[in-house]
């Protein structure tokens, strides 16, 4: 039910924005990729106002506040993956000379994405919960393990940057080593 939610105002919103953004004349290159870009965008604004709003109703935990904070994570997840797809395969740059290369560095860029996904999602879990289980609950967190956890965290975010080739941004991978991140313990 609330990724319904989500998805049906994701795309409301972007085909709104797709449909109004063309009479914005900020750009002097390919008006699609422009109002795609800013669409995208605006689709994806509401969650953390919603959030906002949920707190200060003091309505975070009744049936509704849960619906609306679930399907905004929703949206927070689809977004920054379409973010990731976007950069992938959405050049900013004017179209290179050979456009071999530039697919070859769009597979490298793929490639390198879902190699820190399945990574993520296998190895962090089993490590971040040893972490959690090797740490009492009440007590802080050992540094030899938020040392490790830190590394663990720098290790996953910096890992699509490591070839020069693939020029993919550290600020998406940082936000996809989010999403697979497990977000129960500490």
């Amino acid at each position: 039910k609330d990724a319904f939610i989500a998805y049906t105002s994701m795309i409301t919103t972007f085909v709104l924005a797709f449909a109004t953004t063309p009479f914005l004349h900020y750009t002097k290159t390919s008006p699609y990729i422009f109002s795609l870009a800013l669409s995208l965008m605006a689709s994806s604004t509401g969650s953390p106002i919603l959030t906002r709003v949920i707190a200060n109703l003091k309505i975070r935990k009744s049936d509704l506040g849960k619906l609306a904070s679930s399907a905004g994570v929703h949206t927070d997840m689809i977004s920054t993956l379409s973010y990731c797809f976007g950069f992938i395969f959405v050049p900013e740059e004017k179209p290179a000379t050979r456009p071999l290369y530039r697919f070859f560095r769009a597979l490298l860029m793929f490639c390198l994405f879902l190699a820190q996904i399945t990574f993520t999602s296998i190895v962090s879990p089993i490590f971040l919960n040893w972490v959690n289980n090797e740490n009492p609950e009440g007590k802080p967190l050992k540094g030899s393990h938020l040392v490790m956890s830190l590394a663990f965290v720098v290790l996953i975010c910096s890992f699509p940057t490591w070839s020069p080739e693939s020029a993919y941004n550290p600020i998406l991978s940082a936000f996809t080593a989010g999403l697979f991140l497990p977000n129960q313990g500490r």
